[in-house]
């Protein structure tokens, strides 16, 4: 261990603390202290004192410790001293490299950030300073989505306002929300550090640039066929009176339903069957509520039938025959076969409704009928079910929607049911209803779609609605999704594809006033809609006049002026505005219209649900419109959770507010501010794709506690440059370097070249793992470890101090190159302190001067030679027992392997200065030969019978003095350095 281990912390891997601990082999000579003082320490050697101010210690004014009640003001003056408002457009202004472009897509504007939008802008961020370094051009603009349910709600849960039912007043109030949640979140965005011009160069869903793009991009894609009105089954909440996209739902696992076989009486007999007595079809249904809705019994064709008696009911039965055991075991009844059927032998066979006898029905064929399950007869409802309606459309069946859309049973469902509601005692009604029928009924507990917002189950519902209609670019999106780059692997290719696939439309319209409307007229007597390019001209000019509460504000003489009803043949007082709005992932899908001028973004980033939401609305609405994907790559990140895997929850309080971590709580002793940079590599670090991020109060402090490491290797560095020549940062001689330093050069590059791969690929929790591994273990515990002594007591001017520096210059510049993007304040501050790049701002300056290691500094000999001294180093370390081994000689024995490669690192040098006792930190080293192969080392330690200069505490005295001849040679230099102090 080097004499000059200043600042090594007792049991701690790392050298710098928050308490300057003193080696006890130098406490007598060197005691570092804020201010330092002539007159001998308690302790200390007669004469060590008058050579305090001769030793270089480093010298920087860069603070290692920062008051945490001055911490939120420190990360804020930083914000604001080192570019970080002005870096974007100074980039866009002076980069001339090839653009990169990254697409946003659009936050809620519906509350305060909280921590899943910190990794998201965050790893946003993360993204673009890298680029940024690469000396790219960033294309990137903040936006907000403005409309939809989770406004509208919020909007009309604050005091005041949730009984209001005018259109107007319900935006109104949701704007106000939205505004004001927008401002709230820009403020924290931008002290997060992100990147963008966030004064002028913000997209927003509401504006009135974005509304007329939108009604002009609907227009388009109505005209060439994507977009049409149609009556279809959605999922409808009753809850929040609207239809429902995919994106929407979440799935209550544990969702209770009763499910029922019930029978159904056949007027007609299947074909070649003849048997005396009533034949029933047992029909089984999670969904008893939709029985009075039933159209169809549909059965497979090639799937095989039995009909069976049942151990004490009249008549016969049919069912599935793989499923006839397990019918008889639901029933705990004997069940005998009497006949085994083919399933299209039920082609001509009929039967009466269940609970309308009068109704004659069919039994239609249906691919999704399988015997995996209840009896392999399925009761079709087509009003309330996508399935069913496919087999409704195949063989030109009937909507029947017997419920309204709160969810209760209309005058034609019957007496006995009106007003009862499907979710509730409209089920017992049914079931009561078919009393006589219902042979078996069971709780089932299965998976069941809820609404996201109000948390209540939603159900199917034939509407009058407006479709995407998917299956119309199904192939081109598959085709545009295999040229698609997924990071960091292809794990979601396979997902999306899968969506895109099976997704047959997609309901655009929504029952809900803030939002954009859907430009459509209608005559009172007609269904079809009333579109023209002119109308939808027209209803942007009203937009850019009135904004886009014109189609609640305006008279229906302003929305279709009588120049314009006459050129298409209506009479504007007999026609009426379509109420409904654009599904706000309509909104969100054509930002890529709105924002990119035509660009193709190299990365869409957001959450793993967006795969069902944004990524799916944006590749559907640009391959429409443009024939192609919007985006070359899509990066996913996981939620954040809590340590104990449960997601964010008020009523948990298990919340942590992002803002509260960089500055703070009321009580800082209870809610201690941690910093930008924390948070910010906490987001880094534990954003392993694709999985949830965990977060917690040690989590965060453990990302403090590195940034800390970061910050006093960063100041090490600083103040030993304090006296480095500018010219000497390159063109040095490689003949200056020792091993030690020429294994660091090519570490560097080496951690250089694996971090960049790293963060191409957006493993960033790998680039944090591997950067502090490296800081730790190769920088602070080796090499500034083991070369304080050639920077402390050297000549100011000698080769082998200058050589250090060299590679602690280039050390230096590589970390701050590698963590730039993930912790951009403590970066920048460094640069405000660096004494040769002082008064430059870092990204400015490094984006248009990258960093250039020289590829001959990558010597795999090199590191050979190092890690077999290391390992020496490992063995010396074990023997010495903890003792000075300043004190010791080292005998070495080893295999003839190990000797000649370390050979150059002693051969011709002295003993007791030689490279090798630089690394061993041993006062002399001899190395002998061993005749075994063994490639282990044997080491001997003993004393050397000499005594420690009291400047160095390293080499011997020479005769008559108390310093070593190398000391002697410093003092007697003129160039000796002035007094450095390192605080």
């Amino acid at each position: 261990m080097s004499a000059l281990m200043a600042c090594q912390v007792p049991n701690s891997r790392c050298f710098l603390g928050r308490t300057v601990y003193i080696h006890k082999r130098i406490a007598s000579i060197l005691p570092l202290k804020r201010s330092l003082s002539t007159a001998p320490e308690k302790g200390e050697k007669k004469g060590a004192a008058k050579f305090k101010s001769t030793v270089l210690l480093p010298k920087t004014e860069f603070p290692l410790w920062l008051d945490p009640r001055q911490r939120a003001k420190h990360d804020a003056d930083i914000l604001k001293n080192c570019g970080f408002s002005s870096l974007y457009n100074w980039q866009r202004d002076n980069l001339k490299g090839e653009e990169f472009v990254l697409h946003d897509g659009p936050p809620y504007a519906n509350g305060a950030p909280h921590v899943g939008h910190a990794v998201n802008k965050i790893l946003k961020d993360i993204v673009m300073r890298n680029e940024l370094l690469q000396g790219r051009r960033i294309h990137y603009v903040p936006g907000w989505d403005c409309h939809g349910l989770p406004i509208e709600l919020k909007a009309l849960s604050q005091k005041g306002s949730s009984k209001i039912e005018n259109p107007v007043d319900i935006r109104r109030t949701a704007r106000l929300f939205a505004s004001d949640a927008i401002e709230t979140q820009k403020k924290v965005f931008q002290s997060w550090g992100i990147l963008g011009d966030w004064d002028n160069g913000c997209y927003f869903t509401f504006t009135k640039p974005y509304v007329q793009n939108q009604l002009k991009q609907f227009y388009s894609l109505y005209e060439k066929g994507f977009v049409y009105r149609d009556m279809k089954p959605i999922y409808w909440s009753p809850s929040s009176k609207t239809a429902l996209a995919e994106a929407e739902l979440q799935y209550n696992k544990e969702h209770k339903s009763t499910s029922v076989t019930v029978r159904v009486k056949l007027l007609t007999k299947p074909f070649n069957v003849d048997l005396e007595g009533d034949l029933y079809a047992l029909v089984w249904t999670t969904t008893p509520w939709t029985l009075p809705a039933n159209e169809a019994v549909t059965y497979k064709s090639d799937m095989d039938y039995s009909i069976v008696n049942i151990e004490n009911l009249d008549g016969h039965y049919i069912v599935a025959t793989k499923l006839v055991p397990v019918l008889e075991a639901s029933l705990s009844k004997q069940i005998k076969t009497v006949q085994n059927i083919p399933g299209r032998s039920l082609k001509r066979a009929t039967y009466s409704h269940p609970l309308f006898r009068q109704e004659v029905h069919k039994f239609l064929h249906a691919d999704h009928v399988t015997d995996e399950k209840g009896t392999g007869l399925v009761h079709c409802a087509p009003s309330h079910g996508r399935e069913d309606y496919i087999v409704a459309v195949e063989n030109d069946l009937k909507l029947v929607s017997l419920v309204d859309k709160e969810g209760n049973y209309v005058e034609t469902a019957g007496a006995d049911l009106v007003g009862k509601s499907i979710m509730g005692n409209g089920v017992d009604a049914v079931m009561g209803l078919l009393k006589n029928d219902i042979i078996c009924t069971e709780e089932l507990v299965h998976s069941y779609p809820y609404d996201w917002r109000t948390n209540k189950p939603v159900f199917m519902l034939a509407s009058e609605q407006w479709f995407f209609n998917c299956s119309a670019v199904k192939e081109d999106a598959l085709a545009a999704l295999k040229t698609i780059e997924y990071a960091p692997d292809h794990s979601h290719s396979k997902a999306i594809s899968k969506l895109v696939r099976e997704r047959p439309f997609w309901c655009i319209s929504r029952q809900r006033v803030w939002g954009v409307p859907i430009p459509a007229l209608f005559k009172r007597d007609c269904k079809k809609p009333i579109i023209s390019k002119e109308l939808i001209d027209h209803y942007c000019n009203l937009v850019k006049n009135h904004g886009s509460d014109f189609w609640w504000t305006l008279p229906i003489e302003d929305i279709c002026p009588p120049s314009l009803a006459a050129k298409l043949g209506i009479d504007a007082s007999e026609v009426d505005r379509c109420a409904d709005i654009l599904d706000i992932w309509f909104d969100s899908g054509l930002s890529w219209s709105a924002v990119l001028e035509g660009r193709t973004a190299d990365l869409y980033l957001e959450g793993s649900d967006q795969l069902v939401g944004w990524f799916q609305s944006s590749m559907l609405t640009s391959v429409a419109l443009t024939g192609k994907a919007p985006y070359r790559k899509i990066f996913t990140h996981g939620f954040v959770v809590d340590e104990n895997g449960l997601k964010m929850s008020k009523s948990i309080g298990n919340v942590i507010d992002p803002c509260i971590i960089t500055s703070g709580g009321k009580n800082l002793q209870k809610e201690p501010a941690f910093g930008v940079d924390s948070l910010r590599w906490w987001a880094a670090a534990h954003s392993v794709q694709h999985a949830n991020i965990p977060i917690s109060v040690s989590l965060i402090k453990l990302s403090a506690d590195i940034i800390h490491k970061l910050r006093g290797t960063f100041r090490y560095a600083l103040g030993v440059l304090n006296d480095f020549p500018v010219e000497r940062t390159v063109n040095l001689s490689s003949q200056s370097l020792w091993l030690l330093d020429q294994y660091m050069l090519h570490a560097i590059t080496t951690l250089k070249k694996d971090v960049n791969e790293l963060y191409s690929t957006h493993r960033y929790n790998l680039v944090c793992s591997t950067i502090n591994h490296f800081v730790v273990n190769d920088v602070s515990n080796l090499y500034f470890t083991l070369t304080k002594d050639r920077l402390f007591c050297d000549m100011a001017e000698s080769e082998r101090r200058r050589a250090c520096q060299y590679v602690i210059y280039h050390v230096l510049e590589t970390l701050l190159e590698l963590v730039a993007p993930i912790t951009p304040l403590l970066v920048e501050e460094t640069y405000k302190y660096h004494p040769i790049h002082a008064g430059k701002r870092f990204f400015e300056y490094r984006s248009k001067n990258p960093i250039q290691l020289e590829m001959d500094w990558l010597k795999p000999s090199t590191e050979s030679c190092a890690k077999t001294a290391f390992d020496l180093r490992s063995a010396v370390t074990k023997t010495s027992e903890g003792k000075n081994t300043w004190l010791q000689s080292a005998l070495v024995h080893c295999s003839e392997t190990n000797f000649n490669v370390l050979k150059p690192l002693f051969d011709g040098q002295p003993k007791h200065s030689s490279q090798l006792t630089e690394i061993l930190q041993v006062g002399s080293v001899v190395m002998e030969p061993s005749s075994s192969d063994d490639d282990e080392f044997q080491v001997h330690l003993s004393p050397e019978n000499i005594h420690l200069c009291v400047r160095c505490r390293r080499y011997g005295v020479i005769e008559g003095s108390d310093i070593c001849s190398r000391c002697t040679e410093v003092l007697d230099s003129p160039l000796n350095a002035l007094k450095h102090s390192f605080f």
